[in-house]
């Protein structure tokens, strides 16, 4: 039972940063209930996989309430296990050259809670991405953990600032275009043109049967890992006869293999550079790798760097603007809906909105402006939870339209199509980071400021529509 025990011990943080392991005896009860065999060692002969398995099924079946909780609290509990691992892995194997410990990656993505388990808010901690993105067939979840930890947003930001890039040199080579590698080998490497065109070549020739196979999967299956795992022994061979036939390049598979990675090493030096971590840098796939830093253009560092400022802006104003977008539709969709006998008049609606998001007043005050009996009949009437979660849903579909639009300028059609999932996933969390910073904004019981970007622009447009009468106004 002594593996078993990471099914019921929860890792969590401490006080100090640290970490420490606590039993959740109703986790163990269920286990053990579960898992009776378990118990009796001559029967232990279920691996991790087949108990995730059946965890997950009770997790997702729907069938029990309770059983769906604790099945899922199980999980919970295995995979804070597997975020302590990475985060000591890290550090064992980057920290002491870099400059850090697991105490400081651990409160990065080590942000599960017991009441989050039953909670039903719209914070998600790591571990609830990680379960609900688990797919048993793709891989374990001692595998997927990993790599969605190594993937998180602020771990992948502190390693950068200390020269380590997680992606992998097979992926980092799949989304590098044949300009971007001619410019960067020859201005930032100062290499010379015949070493360029022999690069482009063979990144060429990797794109023509590495991706090229990889789309054709994604097509044939609908969807394909997002891992890129290095290539097999017979893609190499089919790189190096393209080579061969195309440029009269002769290579063996191991010499082509040797060589992506040093090409991708090259890339990964440059990427980390260009935003802004330390120019020394090791791959959590391929440690070893290390590249030379030639000479650098600062006209073509600029250059990158103001593609992704001139971006950044754009895409700033157009999640203002998206907002802006969703609040007016979402109180004109309110406001054309049918009235029902004795419900409230649409300048009330607008009042009443006005009133509690622009000048802070509670639900009583504004139940007695508006002359209703009591508060309820405001807070029926608003129904802010659903007009938060209709605004959060236009925007959300506004927004992904947008920053799409924009990045074909910068990534090639097959690339977006790729990443698009990942983008509206990313996207939907920060709209939600607004939508939960407008609802800590309202529990605030009465004058409270308009701080929130979702206030403030909800303000914005009331004024605007006061100007004029709200049936005829064109904002």
């Amino acid at each position: 039972m002594g593996t078993a025990s990471k099914y019921w011990r929860l890792v969590r943080l401490n006080a100090s940063g640290g970490c420490r392991t606590e039993e959740i005896r109703s986790a163990k009860d269920f286990f053990c209930e579960q898992f009776p065999q378990l118990q009796q060692p001559q029967l232990q002969d279920l691996s991790d996989i087949q108990i995730q398995r059946h965890l997950l099924a009770l997790v997702r079946s729907g069938n029990s309430q309770t059983a769906c909780r604790m099945a899922q609290l199980c999980l919970r509990c295995f995979i804070s296990h597997q975020i302590l691992r990475v985060c000591q892995q890290l550090s064992v194997r980057f920290g002491r050259e870099r400059g850090f410990t697991d105490r400081d990656l651990l409160p990065l993505v080590l942000d599960d809670v017991l009441p989050s388990v039953n909670s039903k808010g719209s914070y998600r901690s790591v571990a609830d991405n990680i379960l609900q993105t688990f797919e048993p067939e793709r891989a374990g979840l001692s595998t997927w953990t990993a790599r969605l930890v190594k993937r998180h947003p602020e771990l992948t930001r502190f390693l950068l600032e200390r020269g380590i890039y997680t992606i992998t040199d097979w992926a980092i080579l799949n989304d590098t275009k044949l300009t971007q590698l001619r410019r960067i080998l020859a201005d930032f490497y100062d290499l010379s043109t015949v070493e360029v065109q022999n690069n482009c070549n063979l990144l060429e020739c990797y794109h023509k049967v590495y991706r090229a196979q990889r789309i054709e999967q994604r097509l044939a299956r609908g969807k394909v890992s997002s891992c890129c795992p290095p290539p097999d022994r017979l893609q190499l061979e089919n790189i190096a006869a393209r080579l061969d036939r195309e440029y009269r390049w002769r290579r063996s598979p191991k010499q082509i293999r040797e060589l992506l990675q040093e090409l991708a090493g090259r890339l990964r030096q440059y990427r980390i550079y260009v935003r802004g971590g330390t120019i020394e840098s090791e791959s959590l796939d391929a440690p070893e790798m290390s590249a030379r830093v030639g000479a650098m253009s600062a006209r073509e560092v600029e250059e990158d760097r103001g593609d992704r400022d001139t971006f950044l802006s754009a895409y700033r104003d157009d999640f203002e603007g998206c907002l802006d977008r969703a609040v007016r539709e979402s109180i004109q969709a309110r406001l054309s809906r049918k009235p029902r006998k004795n419900s409230p008049t649409p300048e009330q609606f607008l009042t009443a909105l006005h009133m509690f998001h622009c000048e802070g007043k509670s639900m009583s005050e504004i139940a007695r402006v508006l002359g209703f009996k009591a508060q309820y009949q405001v807070t029926r009437m608003l129904k802010l939870k659903d007009f938060r979660a209709d605004v959060r849903q236009q925007m959300l579909v506004k927004l992904l339209d947008r920053v799409l639009e924009r990045a074909k300028v910068y990534v090639d059609r097959e690339q977006l199509a790729a990443t698009e999932s990942q983008v509206k996933g990313a996207l939907d969390e920060q709209i939600e980071t607004e939508i939960e910073q407008a609802e800590k904004e309202a529990s605030v019981p009465h004058d409270r400021p308009v701080k929130s970007l979702f206030s403030r622009r909800l303000c914005h447009y009331l004024q605007e529509i006061e100007v004029c009468q709200p049936d005829r106004c064109e904002c």
